[in-house]
């Protein structure tokens, strides 16, 4: 049976969540940027820059993957709750995920078919095609950051 157990420490999870957001690819047509002039320096009397926003404390998030009877299926049980209140969310198309940004950013990915929230885990099922090897550890990334945002947020 797979089980693997990891932490998601904020930083690493936002890395990662960086990493696996599908980006629209340059059109075939597009002319690399030409350099511009340089920007002026900066006065010696001109205002510092704004201090950044304080970050938010986003709580580190355990992801543990399991093995189901269906091969194609896995389970991803987080140390936070997923959904809240006996809620549940099962999505098989991108318009069923637009309900909870999870499934909403799982099922961005090609290779995933459906998506089963509840309580304090995600079921993902793959296509047919897919291969679990290539995949999990990005899946997982993604359960991680996204859970800790939403636990963060609430």
């Amino acid at each position: 049976m797979l089980r693997r157990l990891v932490k998601f420490p904020s930083r690493l999870a936002r890395r990662l969540a960086r990493l696996v957001r599908p980006q629209a690819a340059p059109s075939p047509s597009a002319q690399p940027p030409r350099p511009s002039a340089p920007a002026p320096a900066p006065s010696p009397t001109a205002a510092s820059p704004a201090r950044p926003a304080p970050k938010r404390d986003v709580p580190d998030v355990t992801v543990t993957i399991t093995e189901t009877p269906n091969p194609n299926a896995r389970r991803f049980t987080c140390s936070v709750p997923v959904m809240k209140g006996g809620a549940t969310l099962s999505a098989a198309t991108r318009a069923d995920a637009e309900a909870h940004p999870l499934a909403k950013a799982l099922m961005e990915f090609d290779y995933v078919s459906t998506v089963f929230l509840s309580g304090d885990f995600v079921t993902i099922t793959k296509k047919p095609t897919a291969n679990w090897d290539e995949m999990i550890q990005v899946l997982e990334g993604v359960v991680g950051e996204i859970v800790a945002q939403e636990a963060a947020a609430s």
